[in-house]
This record gives structure tokens, sequence and C-alpha cells, in this order.
């Protein structure tokens, strides 16, 4: 008796883990905000720590990325 009612308990756990599953994976999609296509200005930086200095710059992409 005991083992059919732990077989029970495993399918329950089954069905509950795929309908939670389920409803995380839509919630994921749908939480998805939609931007509007913007570039971003040219950014350029430095970085000084125990180990040096480094400098970067992230150049701006056309307007036909975005």
């Amino acid at each position: 008796m005991t083992l059919i009612k732990d077989l029970l308990k495993i399918k329950l756990m089954k069905k509950t883990g795929c309908s939670l599953l389920i409803l995380m994976i839509t919630q994921f999609i749908f939480s998805q905000e939609k931007q509007s296509g913007s570039v971003e200005k040219s950014i350029f930086g430095v970085q000084i720590g125990t180990l040096g200095a480094w400098v970067h710059n992230e150049f701006k992409l056309s307007n036909e990325f975005s």
C-alpha cells in the first residue's frame, strides 16, 4: 500500500514540477519589454587598479544596427 502512495506522490510531484516549469518559462517570455531602436553615444573610459591602468573606448554603432 505504501508503494502505491509513494508512486502517486512521485507522479503528482512530476506534474507539479512540469506545471511550475511551464509557468516560469511563459512568465520569462512575456515579461520581456520591447525597446525602441536607439544607439548610445561612444564611451571612453580609464580604469586604474593595483596592477596597472587600462584605457577603453566603445564606438557608437550605426543606426542601421539598432
